[in-house]
């Protein structure tokens, strides 16, 4: 278990987010209980107090992990969110079409000049406007194939 964890904190770390935060997230997924205090999370994977800290933050910032609550509990417990898989891939959306316009920006600066400045801009338009239609359908296949395995 602890292997994965760290597998986690490095693929994350790959991805640009700080290794301790890629770790808090690998052991979010296979912890028991699901919610953990902060220092209880501390405990189980060694690391400072702040950096603990300030990887929860950045995991909620995300919407990957929520704070939470407990009944007779002064503390603060972090989980993993149950829908943050499928709202992230949303997200992208969004993201997708805020690229896509970008490149649109910088054709209409380009109006007018040779093809050869204006190609790149115009793959880059061409790639987010495909994915930016292909996206959407693609989670709705998903929400309605995890439906279908939710029935078994």
């Amino acid at each position: 278990m602890k292997a994965f964890v760290e597998h986690v904190g490095i693929q994350l770390e790959e991805f640009g987010m700080p290794r301790m935060a890629g770790r808090v997230l690998g052991w979010l997924l296979v912890c028991m209980p699901p919610h953990q205090r902060a220092s209880e999370i501390q405990a189980a994977l060694g690391g400072s107090k702040a950096s603990i800290s300030t990887s929860l933050q950045i995991l909620v910032r995300l919407d990957i992990v929520e704070r939470i609550g407990m009944p007779g509990e002064r503390s603060a417990f972090y989980q993993l969110r149950v829908a943050s898989w499928t709202e992230q891939l949303e997200r992208k959306v969004l993201r997708i079409g805020a690229m896509r316009k970008l490149a649109e920006r910088g054709l209409a600066a380009l109006e007018g000049e040779l093809p050869e400045r204006r190609r790149r801009l115009e793959e880059i338009q061409d790639m987010y406007r495909f994915f930016e239609a292909e996206w959407p359908p693609l989670v709705e296949r998903y929400r309605a194939y995890a439906a279908r395995k939710d029935r078994r």
